[in-house]
């Protein structure tokens, strides 16, 4: 099997768009771990609010609903928690982190050393 031979223009569009690749994968887990934990809190206060207004304002809540809607908040606060920890988020932006950082030495001083060839 021949493998072509590359120039150095050729070997350096290919590490530039893999050093591109992996900072958009890390800004989109990045965002994806930041939405998770703001969605999780989020819940986690409504069922809060949901517990504390039916015991301060009982004339506004009807104790039966706040007590349905609270069960139902706290089935998605535990299936998502679930769900957001398996996802792995902080692993998965380590290695990222990892494989970024071992692209660009690579792309940018092997390559521009051989500029002058």
């Amino acid at each position: 099997m021949n493998v072509p031979l590359y120039n150095r223009d050729k070997y350096y569009r290919i590490m530039d768009r893999t050093q591109s690749n992996y900072a958009n994968q890390l800004k989109r887990i990045s965002k994806d771990a930041k939405r998770s934990d703001f969605i999780l809190i989020y819940y986690s206060m409504a069922l809060i609010v949901y517990a504390l207004s039916a015991e301060f304002y009982p004339g506004l809540f009807d104790s039966t609903w706040t007590s349905y809607s609270s069960i139902i908040l706290s089935t998605i606060v535990l299936i998502y928690s679930i769900v957001n920890s398996k996802a792995g988020y902080p692993e998965r932006i380590s290695k990222i982190q990892t494989a970024l950082n071992e692209v660009k030495p690579v792309s940018y001083t092997h390559l521009r050393a051989h500029e002058t060839d």
